[in-house]
């Protein structure tokens, strides 16, 4: 059995090229800490850092980047 996620909170909400961001903090059940970006589309949430997350809270240009599709 694997390390599952125990806690999910929402930690900030930007806006970068006119895109609405959402950056979530995950706790993990090892004691350890991620970030996930999500992106707020016309059909709901869509994840972008499907590959992997982010160790610390990612800051504007990361997720430029992420958004220009040249990030995680």
């Amino acid at each position: 059995m694997g390390d599952k996620v125990i806690s999910e909170q929402a930690v900030n909400t930007l806006e970068i090229a006119g895109r609405k961001v959402y950056i979530m903090r995950l706790i993990w059940q090892s004691g350890g800490v991620s970030y996930d970006v999500y992106e707020d589309t016309l059909s709901g949430l869509e994840l972008l850092t499907t590959d992997e997350s982010f160790d610390t809270i990612p800051d504007v240009d990361q997720l430029s980047m992420l958004l220009s599709g040249e990030g995680k």
